[in-house]
């Protein structure tokens, strides 16, 4: 092999320059294959904690609901007492207690219907 031949320089000079390309490209290929695992293992933790928190959110659904459920019967409950002492016959009625009378008072005060009751020294 000839130094001076300037066709064989370039030729070794190309494939020198080849090899280094080929390097770098699988040293590219392995950064990114490990970023690839990397984004893989992120993406399943992420799949795990969403799962988590749909589970959660689940619940908490089932929890408000049941809640709401036992709520809705106390209210319930609250506005059949109120209209039986609305609509009990005036026989029924008596001497009441200064305290509850102030109370059934405040019950029967418009914009109590909701079964709200104002502050006690706030009729």
């Amino acid at each position: 092999m000839d130094v001076r031949n300037p066709a064989l320089l370039a030729v070794a000079l190309v494939c020198a320059g080849l090899v280094a390309w080929s390097y770098s490209l699988s040293r590219d290929l392995e950064a990114a294959a490990g970023r690839e695992r990397s984004l893989r293992s992120a993406n399943a933790a992420l799949v795990v904690t969403l799962e988590a928190v749909r589970t959660d959110a689940r619940k908490a659904v089932e929890t408000l609901e049941s809640v709401h459920a036992a709520e809705k019967k106390r209210t319930e409950a609250l506005h059949a007492a109120m209209r039986e002492i609305e609509n009990a016959p005036e026989g029924d009625n008596g001497p009441v207690a200064p305290v509850l009378r102030r109370a059934l008072e405040r019950v029967r005060t418009p914009g109590c219907g909701d079964g709200a009751l104002p502050a006690p020294g706030n009729p």
